[in-house]
């Protein structure tokens, strides 16, 4: 009997906790946008991502691959900059601040790890690999420059080889080029 005086406020809790699902507080999810509206997000992607896209071509080619101008986390900041522009999270200050920090925390990082030198000894890869995003994210929240596409690049940072190779420069590219072209085409676009 005292066990069954629980079911229905556990029920009413279930319902609750299954109706934010829905996607926002109050319960209504977002609005669809015009058509219109939609073809402007669409140019604007295709225009950052078609110069992004070009000129990693050119560079990967002529450096033999060693340099590139995208990365995994460039839908997440194209989402941002063009279907969210107005987002305190896709302003220009967070975008560079949030990169350079997570580049930061992931470089670093890098040279802990156990394959950052001949004994093997240091932070495992695995650990290193949780620990790297969940720094950067922290860091951004604490400085007020909290960008999500950043949290993934700190990912990638520790994780793929050709940026663990790069070191520092994968701090010039691809990271400060990609999102220096994005920041500028998305200005100029948007306004």
């Amino acid at each position: 009997p005292k066990d069954l005086a629980h079911v229905p406020q556990n029920a009413s809790r279930l319902k609750a906790y299954a109706s934010k699902f829905k996607g926002a507080a109050k319960g209504t999810p977002p609005k669809m946008i015009k058509l219109e509206q939609a073809a402007h997000i669409f140019i604007g992607v295709f225009i950052t991502l078609i110069l992004l896209s070009g000129g990693n071509k050119l560079i990967s080619e002529e450096t033999s691959g060693e340099y590139g101008l995208l990365l995994g986390s460039m839908g997440a900041l194209c989402t941002l900059l063009f279907a969210a522009p107005n987002s305190p999270l896709a302003q220009p200050r967070n975008v560079l601040y949030g990169h350079l920090m997570a580049c930061l925390v992931g470089i670093v990082l890098n040279y802990m790890t156990e394959t950052a030198n001949d004994k093997g000894d240091g932070i495992p890869r695995w650990v290193t690999q949780a620990l790297s995003p969940s720094l950067a994210i922290a860091g951004m929240a604490l400085f007020g420059v909290t960008h999500p596409p950043a949290g993934a690049v700190s990912l990638i940072m520790v994780s793929a080889k050709p940026m663990i190779d790069a070191k520092w420069r994968a701090v010039g590219a691809p990271v400060f080029a990609m999102i220096t072209i994005s920041v500028i085409v998305a200005s100029m676009y948007n306004n």
